[in-house]
């Protein structure tokens, strides 16, 4: 009985998400000189999440056909909590980073950290840029580091629907296209 674990799933998605970060780069250097306006901003965060979450989403979702196939032969055990663990794991260093940051932000050691954890973290730069209340990280609050968390939700719960979705055969799009007449 063959075993694909979460781990393995965690490890075969590093790629994509380091590809669409590349991805989310590009496409901030190619507007940045338009950035100061807020609409840009807006546009190009929700630009930037939907290349970062597209990218996982179509893979965990192909993983979760592939394993409903594996299921119906027997060769592996049902488990659909897979999807949330390899997404937990992909988020954690995300979450290190955090942490850092907050620690670092705390004691005022290496204020170059948030330069770095900004660059890193590309995907979410105009979101943090329009609630950051400065560039300098001792001057913002522990409630704007806080705020800086929310997206690291989003990996998560893409992996998990986009892997579900592929295992029970769902196709949100097909839903939206091939609707019933009524009549």
């Amino acid at each position: 009985m063959e075993n694909k674990n979460w781990i393995k799933l965690a490890v075969s998605s590093i790629k994509t998400i380091i590809l669409a970060k590349l991805m989310c780069l590009f496409l901030f250097i190619a507007v940045l000189i338009f950035f100061e306006h807020l609409a840009v901003r807006i546009t190009v965060q929700i630009l930037m999440t939907f290349i970062y979450l597209a990218l996982p989403y179509s893979s965990m979702r192909k993983e979760g056909a592939h394993d409903r196939n594996f299921v119906n032969l027997g060769r592996i055990a049902e488990d659909l909590y897979k999807p949330a663990k390899a997404g937990l794991a992909l988020v954690s260093p995300y979450m290190l980073s955090w942490i850092l940051l907050i620690v670092f932000q705390i004691t005022g050691f290496f204020p170059a950290y948030y330069g770095i954890f900004k660059l890193v973290n590309i995907q979410y730069l105009p979101f943090y840029l329009m609630i950051e209340s400065s560039p300098v990280l001792s001057e913002n609050s522990i409630f704007t580091m806080i705020i800086m968390l929310l997206p690291s939700i989003l990996l998560p719960v893409i992996s998990f629907f986009g892997y579900y979705f592929g295992y029970k055969d769902i196709w949100p799009g097909q839903k939206l296209l091939y609707r019933k007449k009524s009549g």
